[in-house]
């Protein structure tokens, strides 16, 4: 039977079989203090936003209001997509003013909160922005848990095709235009053709008068 423990110049090692069996209960601890630490750290409750069809306010967009309770881990609230087109605004307000709120956005897509708030005396903290795609929500109340109001708006997308004015002029408008402008008045889209039918009539001219001058040099030779 090997020893546990071998003594070299004076000097004490471990055996493989010892070194192996002390890594293994490290590898043990590490497993435990993080299951620990999963288990001591919840994740926060996540609530998916649903649009109210009977709110005052839906005329204007999509609405939704929700009355709860904050932690210091916090009420995750999973926003429906929208685009930059579509004005959003949130409002939380502790109910009443107690411990501090602390309010976290971002896009789906990223990969750290986009915006950070943190309430003040009176307990709101409003937020207004503008992305392409589902948003989510953190509010959390580090001091302890604190009810608080949350309302979400999203307005109806912008009609930025109505707000441009059109790159094409149609042949009605034309005309019209014309027309508005008076006797004696080119239209805007004719001035430019007249110009190359008379370019292309000067050049026949140009060539007409070569051939001829090409013909009578022939008969006085």
């Amino acid at each position: 039977m090997s020893r546990a423990i071998s003594s070299i110049g004076g000097q004490r090692s471990f055996s493989p079989s010892v070194a192996g069996w002390v890594a293994g209960l490290l590898w043990a601890v590490a497993t435990t203090t993080a299951a620990a630490q999963a288990v001591s750290e919840p994740s926060p409750p996540i609530v998916a936003v649903q649009w109210s069809k009977s709110h005052p306010l839906s005329s204007a967009g999509n609405v939704a209001v929700y009355d709860g309770q904050a932690d210091p881990t916090g009420v995750l609230f999973a926003i429906p997509a929208g685009t930059v087109f579509s004005r959003n605004r949130i409002v939380v307000a502790a109910t009443p003013p107690g411990h501090a709120l602390t309010v976290r956005l971002r896009n789906d897509l990223s990969s750290r909160w986009d915006r950070v708030e943190t309430s003040g005396a009176d307990g709101k903290v409003e937020l207004r922005y503008r992305t392409e795609g589902s948003a989510t929500l953190l509010v959390q109340s580090p001091g302890g848990p604190q009810r608080f109001q949350l309302a979400i708006m999203q307005g109806h997308e912008i009609p930025v095709h109505r707000l441009m004015a059109p790159p094409f002029v149609s042949q009605e408008s034309g005309a019209a235009a014309s027309e508005s402008a008076g006797p004696g008045t080119a239209p805007p889209a004719g001035g430019s053709t007249s110009v190359v039918l008379w370019v292309i009539a000067g050049l026949l001219t140009v060539l007409v008068v070569l051939v001829l001058v090409m013909m009578l040099r022939r008969k006085t030779q």
